[in-house]
């Protein structure tokens, strides 16, 4: 038992901590929401920043930027 556990103590020890790994999804899903939430702002200008400039702007289709607009 007391192998077992030594073992168990150095494999915990050797592993990565949970917050210092980033799968390349979790990142892609961050700057997603980074970009929605530009969208947001810029529409929310007066005047509003046209669909195009924003499909410009952050390199977003029109129809992606309005559905994460939640228009």
């Amino acid at each position: 038992m007391d192998t077992a556990r030594a073992h168990a103590l150095h494999v915990l020890s050797t592993l990565p901590a949970a917050s210092t790994v980033r799968s390349p999804k979790q990142t892609r899903f961050e700057d997603n929401a980074d970009k929605a939430a530009r969208i947001r702002a810029l529409r929310a200008q007066t005047p509003p920043v046209s669909w195009r400039d924003i499909e410009a702007q952050l390199g977003v289709p029109q129809a992606t930027a309005r559905r994460w607009a939640g228009e």
